[in-house]
Formats: C-alpha cells, sequence, structure tokens
C-alpha cells in the first residue's frame, strides 16, 4: 500500500507503508549525513531510542512506521535537492 503526501503544495512524496529495516534506515541516515543525535533531535527521541532501532545485528529488523516515513520522506526531499531538515549546521 502506498500513501501520498503533499509538502507545502510544492512536492508530493509517494512513500511505502511498511517499517525500515534498520539495514535500509542506516543507508539514508547516512545519505542524509545525520548523526545519530541529530537523528534522536529531529524525532523527538532519546539517543538510546536511535541506538535501539538501529542495534539489529542482521540488519533484518524493522524501525517504528513514523520513524521509517520520516525518514523516506526526508531521503527523497534531499534527492530532489529540497530543504528538509530544521537542523543548523556549525560547520
Amino acid at each position: 500500500m502506498t500513501r501520498t503526501a503533499t509538502v507545502r503544495r510544492v512536492v508530493t512524496v509517494e512513500y511505502e507503508v511498511t517499517s525500515l529495516t534498520t539495514a535500509e534506515a542506516r543507508r539514508i541516515i547516512t545519505s542524509l549525513s545525520l548523526t545519530q543525535r541529530e537523528l534522536a533531535t529531529l524525532m523527538g527521541v532519546t539517543e538510546r531510542s536511535i541506538r535501539n532501532w538501529l542495534r539489529d545485528d542482521d540488519g533484518a529488523s524493522s524501525l517504528p512506521l513514523a520513524i521509517s516515513n520520516c525518514l523516506r520522506a526526508w531521503a527523497q526531499l534531499h534527492e530532489l535537492k529540497l530543504p528538509w531538515s530544521p537542523l543548523v549546521r556549525k560547520d
């Protein structure tokens, strides 16, 4: 099942209504250049929650659906080179 969401009436993002595996989540987090601390801040959870969700050694376990949907949407926006993160980095 696929759902569609409109972001500020500018971009339509389609995403699967299934949870990401930990391997898929790690790949997206890396492509977005997010640290676990930054992801926890964006999600409003603790770093421990993020670590627990990503700890699976075989990469087959799944993340909570809401987290999966956010990561997928952010990845699509990032691929379109659109702003997706409210974080301000100090480089």
